[in-house]
């Protein structure tokens, strides 16, 4: 019988034979749903991260943790290769399921208050502990894959390209888990599947690696299962009434989980029922009705309605944007609006409210025959209704003043409220048609919508517009028209607003028949275009019209201490008092201390090991050139990722689905790419003078033809319009996974032994991972002040870098040899 130790299945599962071992089906299994569940946790956690603290800092949460790559390849760089490799990758994959429940527990049971760093110094050890808790899991995950990919150097490209299709599918599982289970189901769904990859890679290992695995499958399945039923989510911050509201006893009525949000149907009185966004991020009142349109009469008591009182009469047909629990659409209908496009983009929203239960308190609403109730972005909806269609377009934003004064919403972004946005408001209204919007910081709207309809050739823009005060501040009714505003209209809106309950109004903020005597809104809104443009910033605070390029409406302040005048309006100067340290804007905050952070950790935790050890043990005349390289791939990749996941809501309009599309055709592109490079292994430096110039072509042709391909195909249905962004992203993602394999094989190629070559491996994968981190924070910044045009460029400046250091490094083997 011939010995085993000889034989292929051996040298297949054997990672400490000779460098062309070659994996066995498990290990791309392993692989695999390391990264799928890996993935699925950093998407749950995002969620969870937009209740307990706000939607911005989720994202700048997860994406400070991805350090934990960085950290893993660090730390691979510096230790010893452990005996029994196999059942070292089994025990990691267990840890990675106990450290992701563990940081729900970390997050849910450390108080942190993410606004008073100012008054309560617990609140810096308190993020100390929510950052290491979200660092480990990726530390364990970065080091399970690093290894695989360092045991494997004939099939990288390969496992390469079975992690990022892992990563792919885990973006998909999303969407059905989440809804099903909700987000907290989903990250103990993310531990399931690493407990299942540790049964996967414990083949031939000992009974008791496999027991455990099975054990933690049973415990996190049962955790996913019933999830807020043993876990509840534990908040911390002060966001509106809701924690009073979950407080209560049979306080929350019903919680539904989307990829959007979290929304809960909350009591608050007998004829009046809560809709809680994000823990309180927003909100929605649910009116009690009967449903007897007959009897309808119209509804005089609030802002909302100044619109529709200019229609009484006239059968408007009207589109309300976010209209959640109904009332603007009552509205609508109570002044004899003949149809009515109800479009809400949160698809729990629209299932709860479909439910009898919810759809028979507020009268059936969104079941008569007038309201068109769908599930949409209301900007892509719009673009596919014919030119000049609506009387009304009405939205309202329900954000707390609390929330903007802190600057939570600094770093949101929204395509409502830029300047061809409102082009295509402008264009959809009838000639006599109005838009009508309820918000704070209608002076900066104003100046975006004066931009837009200079654009579009209007003449007397400021005519155009209408700003009333609202019931409360932060909360202006802001108008604009197709056709200019008329005495006779203006009187009758000072007349409907002066009979509202509550305090009289007699002054508008900005009335075209009367430009003289509204203060700094007529100051700015009547100025000579020139003069506008140097109010954008002479006053302390952002005026920049938003674009779709730049859509932060929201991020207003300067950095540096401002003296804002005393008319300037309330929100700017609330928001002006709670700058940190008097210099930087609360919202500007979190990605200012992530910059930092990297710098330090990189530093102490990177840099200085690297050095060290590079000066005392590498030889090899390349290695910058290595680890440049690397570097490059990280921060080009994640900065065109996040770019490409922003812009592409405005063509597939639910944002929820625009990031993941992206991600699973980018990275499904890139795995096929990925493992299409092992054809290319021979000769990694050729190869690449070659694919890196694909790459930089691919990005420009996304620069140059996506804005065609959007305007062209809006027209399609929602499957039609992702089907054409996955062929637009499918073949850039493809180019963008063949450089980091080749990278490696170029590693193999140069490295003078086999221990270097392992080194030398760790070291570029904890350099990428540490720059995926500067990249995310950075694309930020970037798209901030620049906008994402910028950062597309940023990152194709990137990958130019990369093949400059590939040219250089073959530039020096040439020479040497």
């Amino acid at each position: 019988m011939t010995p085993r130790s000889g034989g292929v299945e051996d040298l297949k599962d054997s990672p400490e034979s000779e460098t062309g071992a070659l994996p066995a089906p498990h290990i791309y299994l392993g692989i695999f749903l390391i990264s799928s569940s890996t993935l699925l946790f950093q998407l749950a956690l995002t969620r969870i991260f937009a209740v307990v603290l706000w939607g911005h800092m989720a994202f700048m949460v997860v994406g400070s943790a991805l350090f934990g790559f960085g950290l893993s390849g660090v730390y691979l760089a510096l230790s010893r290769k452990p005996a029994n490799e196999r059942a070292s990758l089994a025990k990691l994959s267990l840890y990675l399921g106990l450290a992701m429940v563990g940081t729900y527990f970390v997050i849910s049971l450390v108080p942190l208050k993410i606004w008073n760093f100012n008054s309560d110094w617990l609140n810096y050890p308190y993020l100390a502990a929510w950052y290491i808790a979200c660092v480990l899991p990726f530390f364990v995950a970065g080091q399970i894959i690093a290894r695989i990919l360092n045991d494997y150097p004939l099939r990288s490209s390969r496992l390469y390209g079975a992690d990022l299709i892992g990563s792919a599918v885990g973006s998909v599982l999303l969407i059905p888990v989440i809804g099903w289970f909700g987000g907290v189901g989903t990250l103990m769904a993310s531990a399931l599947l690493a407990a299942l990859a540790a049964l996967t890679l414990s083949a031939k290992q000992s009974n008791w690696m496999k027991a455990a695995a099975a054990l933690c499958i049973l415990l996190f399945g049962a955790a996913t299962y019933w999830n807020e039923k043993i876990f509840p989510i534990q908040l911390h911050n002060a966001k509106r009434d809701y924690k009073f509201a979950a407080d209560r006893p049979r306080g929350i009525l019903a919680t539904r989980w989307s990829t959007i949000s979290r929304v809960d149907f909350a009591t608050f009185r007998h004829n009046i029922r809560k809709i809680w966004i994000d823990g309180g991020t927003n909100e929605s009142g649910m009116y009690a009705w009967d449903g007897k349109l007959k009897k309808l009469k119209p509804k005089r008591w609030l802002s909302i309605g100044t619109a529709y009182e200019l229609k009484t009469g006239q059968d408007p047909k009207v589109m309300v944007i976010g209209p959640a629990g109904g009332l603007e659409v009552l509205f609508a209908l109570s002044h004899g609006a003949r149809h009515v496009d109800a479009v809400e983009l949160d698809p729990s929203i629209v299932s709860l409210l479909n439910k009898p239960r919810f759809s028979k308190f507020i009268g059936n609403l969104y079941k008569k025959e007038r309201v068109n109730f769908v599930n949409d972005e209301g900007r892509a909806f719009l673009r596919r209704q014919p030119k000049g269609s609506y009387d009304v377009i009405q939205f309202v934003n329900n954000y707390t003043p609390v929330a903007m004064a802190s600057g939570a919403l600094n770093l949101s972004e929204t395509f409502l409220l830029t300047t061809e946005s409102f082009r295509d408001f402008f264009e959809a209204l009838t000639p006599n048609g109005i838009l009508a919007l309820h918000r704070g910081a209608t002076l900066r709207v104003a100046m975006t919508a004066l931009a837009a309809l200079r654009e579009l050739g209007v003449e007397n823009p400021a005519s155009h517009l209408l700003i009333m005060p609202g019931e409360r501040r932060n909360f202006e009714g802001f108008y604009m028209k197709r056709s200019p505003w008329t005495k006779s209209e203006i009187e009758q809106v000072y007349a409907f607003m002066n009979n509202l309950p509550g305090p009289k109004r007699y002054t508008a903020l900005w009335d075209p028949s009367n430009p003289g005597h509204q203060g700094i809104y007529s100051r700015v809104i009547s100025a000579p275009e020139d003069k506008q443009k140097e109010y954008y910033t002479s006053l302390g605070i952002n005026l920049f019209p938003a674009t779709d390029n730049s859509p932060f409406m929201e991020h207003y302040l300067q950095f540096g201490r401002k003296n804002l005048s005393k008319d300037i309006p309330f929100e700017f100067r609330s928001k002006e008092s709670k700058k940190i340290w008097g210099m930087i804007p609360n919202g500007d905050f979190p990605y200012l201390v992530i910059l930092a952070e990297s710098a330090l950790l990189a530093f102490l935790f990177v840099l200085c090991p690297l050095g060290l050890w590079a000066r005392s043990t590498v030889k090899n005349s390349g290695f910058k050139h290595i680890l440049g390289y690397f570097a490059c791939l990280g921060f080009g990749f994640i900065v065109i990722e996040i770019c490409l996941m922003k812009r592409y809501v405005l063509f597939l309009g639910n944002p929820a689905y625009s990031i993941t599309t992206t991600l699973v055709a980018l990275l499904l592109g890139a795995g096929l790419g990925s493992t299409f490079s092992q054809r290319l292994i021979d000769r990694p430096a050729r190869s690449l003078k070659f694919v890196l110039p694909i790459v930089l072509a691919a990005i420009l042709t996304e620069i140059l033809l996506a804005p065609i391909v959007f305007q062209t195909f809006l027209h399609l249905s929602f499957i039609g319009r992702v089907l054409t962004a996955s062929a637009l992203l499918l073949p850039l993602g493809f180019a963008m996974g063949m450089p980091f394999p080749l990278g490696l094989q170029l590693i193999k190629q140069i490295s003078q032994n086999e221990e270097t070559r392992s080194k030398m491996v760790a070291w570029a994968w904890g350099i990428n991972g540490y720059m995926t981190v500067v990249g995310s924070a950075l694309a930020v910044f970037i798209a901030l002040f620049w906008g994402f045009k910028s950062v597309l460029a940023v990152g194709m400046a990137t990958y130019f870098c990369a093949l400059l250091l590939v040219l250089g490094l073959a530039g020096k083997r040439l020479a040497n040899s």
